[in-house]
C-alpha cells in the first residue's frame, strides 16, 4: 500500500509523462498537417493548407488515407503508409481516452484512466504503470520519426 507521499510523487510523475504524451501528440498532428499540405510536391500548397488547417487528427488521417489511395506508388510504399496509419489511428483513440477520461492513482501504484460517466455500465477503466505510460510516449516519438522518414523517402508528390 502506498503512503500519501508515494501517491503524490506518482501523480506528479504520471502528470509529467501525460503532459509529454499530449505535447508530442500535438506535434505529430502538426507534422502530419505539414506532410499533407506538401503532399503533392508543394504544387497545391495553398489549397491543401486551407483544406488541412481546420481538420482534427482524425480528419487529417482520413485525408492521408485518401491521398495514399490515389497515389500510384509501389506496393511497399502503400503498405508502409497503411501500417503508419493503423498505428496513428490507435494512438488517436488512446489520446482521446487520455484527454476525455479522468485519472487516479491506486493504492497498489497503478495509474488509472477512466472513460465514461461513473453511473454508466459502459464506463471503461484502463490501468497503466508509469513505465507503460513512458513506453506510450516512446511509441509516439517513434511514430513521428516514421512519418518524417515516410515523407522524406516515400513522399506523396506527383
Amino acid at each position: 500500500m502506498f503512503n500519501w507521499q508515494d501517491k503524490e510523487r506518482l501523480e506528479e510523475n504520471a502528470a509529467a509523462v501525460l503532459g509529454r504524451i499530449l505535447w508530442e501528440t500535438g506535434s505529430l498532428e502538426a507534422g502530419l498537417g505539414l506532410v499533407l499540405a506538401w503532399s503533392r510536391g508543394g504544387a497545391e500548397l495553398d489549397s491543401l493548407t486551407k483544406e488541412v488547417e481546420p481538420l482534427g487528427f482524425n480528419g487529417r488521417l482520413k485525408l492521408l488515407e485518401r491521398i495514399v489511395a490515389a497515389c500510384e506508388r509501389e506496393p511497399s510504399t502503400t503498405l508502409a503508409y497503411s501500417n503508419w496509419l493503423q498505428d496513428a489511428h490507435a494512438l488517436r483513440m488512446r489520446r482521446n481516452s487520455f484527454v476525455h477520461g479522468r485519472w487516479a492513482v491506486t493504492g497498489d501504484g497503478m495509474i488509472v484512466n477512466v472513460v465514461g460517466l461513473m453511473t454508466s455500465p459502459d464506463q471503461v477503466e484502463t490501468r497503466y504503470s508509469l513505465t507503460e505510460l513512458e513506453a506510450i510516449l516512446a511509441e509516439i516519438l517513434e511514430l513521428h520519426q516514421r512519418l518524417r522518414q515516410l515523407h522524406t523517402n516515400m513522399g506523396l508528390g506527383p
